[in-house]
């Protein structure tokens, strides 16, 4: 499967529109959050859920296991990588995570193209440059 950089630029020009309200507790139906179960989609990952919803998916998913492989197949990524990369970064604190930050993470992984898996993410996350590691 290649990388549909289309997809994740445009992914990223969505996400980085919306309002982060990772201290706002009050139950909403749009915004960004990857912290919690909040909004009517239910998932944490928001990334993958704002994904799964461009890939016109949503009426038939039924479990967030649903929306990560569909977000992942959409975006061309290996499902594996995504989640522990993107959906469910492992090295990051979820409530941080803005939609400026997931927009930037999303913007490095289209440039880097079929490279992707060989990206540093943590320095994506973080805002360091991220380049691909040696081969």
């Amino acid at each position: 499967m290649s990388i549909r950089v289309k997809n994740l630029l445009r992914l990223a020009s969505i996400v980085e529109e919306l309002e982060h309200d990772n201290n706002d507790l009050r139950e909403k139906t749009c915004g960004f959050c990857m912290d919690y179960l909040k909004y009517h989609c239910g998932a944490p990952s928001c990334i993958a859920g704002w994904a799964a919803a461009q890939a016109m998916e949503r009426k038939k998913l039924g479990s967030l296991k649903d929306e990560t492989v569909t977000a992942a197949e959409w975006l061309g990524l290996d499902y594996k990588w995504a989640c522990a990369n993107v959906f469910f970064p492992v090295e990051q604190n979820w409530c941080d995570i803005s939609p400026k930050r997931a927009a930037h993470v999303l913007r490095t992984i289209a440039k880097a193209g079929d490279d992707y898996k060989r990206l540093n993410m943590r320095s994506a996350w973080t805002g360091r440059v991220a380049q691909p590691r040696k081969k």
